[in-house]
């Protein structure tokens, strides 16, 4: 779309990232400014100067408007699950130890910034509902978009954003309503919504002046999936402040394509349960970036075991902060994924740059999980005409995009097609084997992963799954995880860079191979 001289994107786009710290400096960016800018132009009846006063109005009224067109939140309950295991499993415990001693029954204080529509902050809700009843929680969750906190406060969602939640979780929290679920009043009562721009700091509104940015406020805070969107420089601000809002000890944690790298020495390096996030430490080292520890296990041993040191983990764990802004999924992919499974073929508008789709395209949108326009991209590459290699592996990609979007009825079939015509054996089983995980079929995943590597014994993800997988079935057994680590550790060296973007969970060849190795411990 071509901006008109009403609405050039350049002239307003420095005050816009100065306000809301986004960035808006490539063609996508571009093109969500100019058509915010447009309809803010249409509502307001103003352009010029008179527009740029009322975006730095004092009350923000304006800049709230303008930051709901510019804002998309995508997310789903229990997004990412493994951070949430971390978080019950090591977090809850060592923040409740932190406060022994306290009068009365432990309290945490939790934050959710950047909420969106509220499903991050009720599964932190639910979470600690579930897994710690004895422990309190307050809970803030703040956004800048205001729609999405009205949707937050409705606490009333399509069976979509409920598709990585248990069966039995969702039968004990929510409730049907119409074609929608709601949430008890017992999870809704324990999150306080917010508005807050992350970019200036601000967290108060007209309702209560409280500030969301207290000192040393929080036990832990998630801010997932928004720091790569702002400017290098709002990312160390926001940063800077989410570390003095956490208490000594506390943590962070961040999305599978963040990292701190080069934006924040403040935090210390944690992983357990295959996930990474940080913890703020109680007591400052001097200078320089904090090097990992892995709970349970000897700082020193554990980096000797992970090959790179400090620095090479803080590379390792995604470096696509670059690449930011074409992360977001717009609305009219989203609206394709989110159509009923029995509903015929979609024919949505493509998004940018998804015109003329290739393998490298849906590749990249693999890497940076966004899983709607990936099988946008795909529906635009049918197989039927396609060279033999090229059609084989778009069946492929479609049943592992699939099983990312939890529509595992369709992907297990595709899979099985492909057994059947004798094609990519080993990449079907190990979908096959995710899939069957997340249906709790346990057995049936082991079996999928250890048939993958039947059909190809130089496939190293199988292993990685495995370890977790047999730590799951038998957490007594630790010799059989640490093999399958060693294994995994030997051969991710020579591993496919595509099956490392399929199956790798977010984490590149360096951090599977540090993870691999330290579990690993003293095998060979």
């Amino acid at each position: 779309m071509k901006a008109t001289a009403a609405a050039r994107p350049d002239v307003y786009r420095p005050l816009v990232t100065e306000l809301l710290g986004l960035r808006l400096d490539d063609d996508l960016g571009t093109e969500r400014l100019d058509r915010a800018l447009r309809r803010r132009f249409a509502v307001t009846g103003t352009t010029g100067a008179t527009y740029r006063r009322l975006l730095t109005d004092a009350g923000g009224d304006e800049l709230r408007a303008l930051g709901r067109e510019l804002t998309v939140g995508e997310t789903y309950f229990l997004r990412h699950v493994e951070q949430f295991r971390a978080f019950v499993d090591e977090v809850v415990p060592d923040r409740v130890r932190a406060h022994a001693g306290v009068a009365g029954v432990p309290r945490l204080r939790l934050l959710s910034a950047a909420c969106s529509t509220g499903e991050e902050a009720y599964s932190l809700a639910i979470a600690m509902r579930e897994n710690h009843p004895d422990v309190a929680a307050d809970i803030t969750a703040c956004d800048l978009n205001t729609d999405s906190l009205a949707k937050a406060r409705a606490a009333r969602y399509t069976p979509w954003s409920l598709r990585a939640v248990p069966a039995q979780t969702r039968e004990r929290w929510f409730r049907g309503q119409g074609p929608d679920v709601v949430l008890v009043p017992e999870i809704t009562s324990a999150v306080t919504f917010r508005w807050a721009n992350l970019a200036d700091g601000g967290g108060s509104d007209r309702d209560d002046p409280a500030d969301v940015w207290r000192p040393s406020c929080y036990d832990v805070v998630f801010c997932r999936n928004v720091i790569m969107y702002f400017t290098p420089d709002v990312m160390v601000r926001v940063l800077a402040r989410i570390a003095r809002a956490l208490a000594p000890g506390g943590y962070l944690f961040l999305g599978s394509a963040e990292t701190l790298r080069g934006i924040s020495s403040e935090f210390e390096l944690r992983e357990s349960h295959g996930a990474f996030y940080y913890q703020r430490p109680v007591h400052r080292r001097p200078g320089g970036p904090a090097p990992l520890t892995v709970p349970g296990r000897d700082r020193d041993r554990a980096r000797a075991a992970g090959g790179p040191g400090a620095a090479g983990w803080y590379d390792s764990i995604r470096t696509a902060a670059d690449r930011v802004t074409r992360l977001t999924v717009l609305p009219a992919a989203r609206q394709a994924v989110e159509a009923p499974q029995g509903a015929g073929p979609a024919s949505p508008a493509i998004p940018r740059g998804l015109e003329s789709p290739s393998l490298d395209i849906v590749f990249d949108l693999l890497r940076e999980e966004r899983f709607g326009d990936a099988l946008t991209a795909l529906d635009r590459m049918p197989a039927d005409g396609a060279p033999d290699g090229v059609a084989d592996e778009v069946v492929l990609l479609r049943a592992v995009v699939l099983m990312h979007l939890g529509r595992f009825a369709a992907a297990e079939p595709t899979c099985h097609r492909l057994l059947g015509a004798g094609i990519h054996t080993a990449g079907a089983e190990l979908v096959l084997a995710l899939c069957r995980e997340a249906a709790g079929d346990l057995p049936a995943a082991v079996a999928h992963c250890r048939a993958a590597l039947a059909a190809d014994p130089a496939f190293a993800l199988p292993h990685v799954h495995l370890a977790r997988l047999r730590r799951a079935v038998d957490p007594t057994d630790t010799r059989a995880a640490a093999e399958h680590h060693a294994a995994a550790a030997r051969l991710l060296a020579s591993e496919a860079e595509r099956r490392i973007v399929l199956f790798g969970g977010g984490f590149d060849r360096e951090a599977l191979t540090a993870i691999s190795r330290t579990q690993a411990g003293d095998l060979p």
